[in-house]
């Protein structure tokens, strides 16, 4: 779901008001589908067994693992007294937790052998051993939420922290994944993490650093420490990942690491003016507008939901995303073939559409109404819900020209549509808006032109339903709009007058006494109709 938005009720109620803020289906953290950000993972094994026969610190060569053997390996690493014995088994271990699609988690976690594995990391003279072990754990943190709380109820948090310390870096890659998979659980597991230090270990780590594959993991793990709203992260800890975060963004070409540094900086701006300013002042918002296009949709989708989050800052705050070009850039998002993105492009907008008069002008200078208008007409319907939003807060929230301008560009009838919609607060403001556009309207002698292009688009039939709606918000402006707009008191009698509707020019806003005709948005390529499908 999309954050709360800046909705413009109120044109006297300040900005920090109305803003749309995001609001989650599930604030925690939790997992998410394979197409979005990840916050667990498994460390797979995609090495042939037959080949990896390379010597270690023992001397003796690597065995092959046998899942049908996993017992007898768990006994071999808590009873043996052999260093060799211990290592091949846990090696083997790890190769079936590794290997298997479905890997045996609760039958290796029966056999009792996760405390000794955890002892295991504290060899830090057998590097070896400590990384063999740490994947294996590692792994089994990345499974259900019952396997990660046997990890942290067993002390799995303190020993992975200290793995952040060592010289090896493969060591330190595992411990950094095992504590990203912690994290990715839930906020108290975030938090615990977090205590332990771990932030700054992770930081340390990765500054300087040339190898691509620790950068990634640490830039993930950091994204999952600044993840989470009910109750968020503690600031005072994760602003110190800011400078990092802006440095990955300037510095790396890894898809991986762009893509959660953007997710992690969409976490942080996801809160107050006080967050989304450390964003700002790190100097980011540059390098996301212009990640906006990147080929790669995984890195487009959290760009934009960071950026998104900061529009809903002040009006400053909103006006540096503007001045780094994204009104530029966020026409070819509109056109994206990826719905989410075009909804997330329309809620983008319909929160810079909610700000000051000069930046709605903005949005109407870049040309991006014919595209709102399209997305409403042939969107999905979160992106037409979305898209709706931008139409409403113009209408609501900008001037009497710029009303003028977007009733010219035909957006009555998707505005009409709106009111058929189950959203009882998109409902009202559509309400408000037609309100507005009817006040706009309204003659002297009691003519309305804009009352006759909302007839024709069948908004006032839903009106007038609307006056039986069970909220009763509704029921009033619905019976107002009726009551001063299609009464029969209020039907106008000088037919020149009732024909004089408003027309965008190059040079301004001119009337026409032509006879009325309805306004319909001709999407590209369609052919012009009064009461084209804007039904959602």
């Amino acid at each position: 779901m999309l954050p709360p938005r800046k909705n413009v009720k109120d044109v006297n109620s300040s900005l920090a008001d109305v803003r749309r803020k995001r609001q989650d289906a599930a604030d925690d953290i939790r997992k998410k589908s394979k197409d979005d950000q990840m916050l667990k993972r498994r460390f797979m094994d995609e090495s042939d067994d037959e080949s990896e026969t390379a010597p270690n610190t023992t001397g003796k060569q690597r065995v092959q693992a046998d899942v049908g053997m996993l017992e007898q390996y768990a006994m071999e690493v808590m009873n043996s007294q052999d260093y060799a014995t211990v290592f091949n088994a846990a090696h083997c271990l790890r190769k079936i937790v590794s290997k298997e699609r479905n890997p045996p988690i609760d039958r290796l976690i029966d056999t009792g052998v996760v405390p000794f594995l955890l002892l295991h990391l504290k060899q830090f003279d057998n590097p070896d051993l400590q990384f063999e072990s740490s994947w294996t754990l590692t792994n089994i943190a990345s499974g259900t939420a019952q396997h990660t709380e046997l990890v942290v109820r067993l002390g799995g948090i303190a020993v992975f922290s200290q793995l952040l310390s060592s010289h090896d870096e493969r060591v330190v890659e595992q411990g950094m994944w095992a504590l990203g998979n912690i994290a990715g659980e839930n906020a108290n597991y975030r938090d615990l993490v977090l205590r332990h230090g771990v932030l700054a270990g992770v930081l340390n780590k990765l500054s300087g650093t040339s190898n691509q594959s620790l950068l990634a993991n640490g830039t993930w793990v950091i994204s999952n420490l600044c993840r989470g709203k009910n109750p968020a992260p503690d600031f005072a800890i994760i602003r110190d990942a800011i400078p990092a975060l802006a440095a990955v963004l300037n510095f790396t070409d890894s898809v991986g690491a762009l893509t959660d540094a953007c997710w992690a900086f969409s976490y942080i701006a996801d809160s107050d003016e006080e967050q989304i300013a450390a964003v700002i002042e790190s100097g980011a918002v540059q390098r996301l507008v212009e990640l906006l296009q990147h080929p790669d949709t995984n890195i487009q989708t959290p760009a934009m939901r960071a950026l998104g989050n900061i529009v809903t800052g002040t009006t400053a705050q909103t006006q540096t995303v503007l001045d780094c070009g994204f009104l530029s850039v966020v026409g070819t998002l509109l056109r994206s073939v990826k719905e989410n993105i075009r909804k997330e492009a329309c809620w983008c907008l319909s929160n810079i559409l909610a700000g000051t008069a000069s930046q709605v002008a903005q949005v109407i200078d870049a040309n991006l109404l014919p595209l709102v208008l399209n997305a409403v007409s042939l969107g999905e319907a979160r992106t037409r819900k979305e898209a709706s939003w931008c139409i409403i807060n113009l209408l609501t929230g900008g001037s009497d020209q710029q009303v003028r301008f977007a009733i010219g560009q035909g957006c009555i009838p998707p505005l009409c549509e709106v009111l058929s919609h189950s959203d009882a607060k998109l409902v009202t403001s559509a309400l408000e808006a037609h309100l507005r556009i009817l006040k706009l309207g309204q003659f002297a002698n009691g003519s309305n032109p804009h009352a006759e292009f909302i007839e024709t688009a069948g908004g006032m039939d839903k009106i007038e339903k609307l006056q039986h709606h069970r909220n009763d918000t509704i029921y009033k402006l619905a019976n107002q709009i009726v009551t001063e707009y299609f009464s029969d008191d209020s039907t106008p009698e000088d037919a020149e007058d009732q024909n004089m509707m408003p027309t965008a020019t190059q040079t301004g806003f001119t009337f026409s006494t032509e006879p009325a005709k309805s306004f319909a948005f001709q999407a590209p390529g369609q052919a012009s109709h009064a009461q084209r499908m804007f039904a959602f």
